[in-house]
């Protein structure tokens, strides 16, 4: 229900996304819903889906029974679709439908590829290696430094504040709010 609610709303506010960046199995519907429907809504017809793993553990394995409540076509629960050993796998469509995949990091993108590490969906992941990326999370902080970014109102750190209320009055400024005393 979320992830065609997700379709709907686009349509609903008149918003056409160029991507949908999709998480995890919660969302995992939506690169088939695109792919498999691509007549929901033909201004999503040229939006393309990114689907990133955060935890390879947490599939969203639910019973054979509740695939027809998806409303994707019964074609689709066979081994090479949604079927996961008997039952039906989110995470799997969205590794398989998503126009490209990433996850958290170069060297788990590498280890969710072997049988070890890749919770049965190894084979899967080896089939997508040409559309799997791993980008590593984090922030460089020689780059995002408040106390050597000239992009903001004023340098502050961790040892002097003062700085930091500049910055605030300048981005509510920017954004036409009112001031904030506090």
């Amino acid at each position: 229900f979320f992830c065609r609610a997700v379709l709907a709303l686009a349509a609903r506010l008149d918003v056409f996304p160029q991507v949908f960046h999709c998480h995890d199995w919660q969302t995992a519907l939506v690169p088939a819903y695109l792919r498999v429907f691509p007549w929901l809504d033909t201004r999503l017809s040229t939006t393309v889906t990114v689907y990133t793993v955060h935890n390879l553990a947490y599939q969203g394995t639910f019973p054979a029974w509740a695939f027809p409540l998806t409303g994707l076509p019964p074609a689709l629960f066979q081994s090479d679709g949604v079927e996961f050993f008997g039952a039906m796998n989110l995470m799997k469509a969205g590794l398989l439908y998503a126009d490209a995949v990433t996850t958290v990091s170069p060297s788990y993108a590498e280890e969710i590829c072997t049988p070890d590490l890749g919770n049965g969906l190894d084979g899967v992941l080896r089939a997508r290696r040409d559309s799997l990326t791993g980008i590593l999370n984090g922030t460089d902080y020689t780059v995002w430094n408040p106390k050597h970014d000239l992009r903001i109102a004023a340098p502050y750190d961790a040892t002097d504040l003062t700085g930091k209320a500049a910055c605030k009055k300048a981005l509510l400024q920017t954004f036409n709010l009112p001031p904030d005393p506090n």
